[in-house]
């Protein structure tokens, strides 16, 4: 999914900073990014630590740079078991990547963002209902859900908008964790449901803030 967006954002005139832990996947991002002749900008950072978050706020500064857009994409599944037999070495991953990161990131970010600026929380339909062995994944997303009605209302003052987007099935490297068996084609690409994270920022005003969008609805 953040390959996805970050070329179709590159695509409408942004300048993007693409954000990971993988190196591999950092340099293939960049490749394909001068390739096309994108403005893609890739930092190799964890953004669930306080350092990773500071690290991209100094480059953004270093760049005298302004976030129009933010967006929380990265997402950990995390073992597929029973909660009571959930280590606390896969709550705590999981917790880290899925809530920690948007909440510290967005902390970490308000002195970048420009005025109306979106940020944007990636969600999941799993939080309509409680499902057996998903319990971490599942709190987690929940949790990401509060931290941005939180932030909404909190920052609906100060004129930054709060977006909540579930992205829906997608062909993913999560997705294929999560259901081995299923067959790739019969999901959708990510870059078939990336329209509505590119018109929310240009299309819903503050009045919209703490809203939650379905990807795979969206129409223009």
């Amino acid at each position: 999914m953040g390959h996805a967006l970050a070329f179709d954002f590159a695509k409408e005139g942004y300048v993007v900073y693409a954000t990971g832990r993988g190196k591999d996947a950092l340099d293939t991002l960049d490749k394909e990014a001068r390739g096309a002749k994108l403005d893609v900008r890739p930092l190799r950072s964890d953004v669930a630590t306080k350092e990773g978050a500071q690290a991209i706020l100094q480059r953004l500064e270093a760049d005298d740079a302004r976030l129009d857009v933010v967006i929380h994409n990265a997402g950990l599944l995390g073992d597929r078991e029973e909660l009571a037999k959930s280590s606390l070495e896969t709550w705590d991953a999981v917790m880290a990547t899925n809530v920690r990161g948007p909440f510290l990131l967005t902390q970490q970010l308000l002195p970048r963002l420009a005025p109306n600026a979106a940020v944007i929380f990636v969600s999941s339909g799993i939080v309509d209902e409680a499902r057996p062995r998903w319990g971490t994944y599942y709190v987690s997303k929940v949790a990401v859900d509060a931290v941005a009605a939180t932030y909404a209302v909190e920052l609906k003052p100060k004129g930054i908008r709060v977006f909540v987007v579930n992205p829906g099935p997608l062909r993913t490297v999560m997705r294929a964790d999560a259901f081995p068996s299923e067959d790739p084609s019969s999901v959708p690409a990510p870059e078939e449901h990336t329209g509505v994270f590119l018109w929310l920022p240009r299309a819903r005003g503050i009045e919209f803030t703490g809203s939650r969008y379905e990807a795979q609805e969206f129409q223009r």
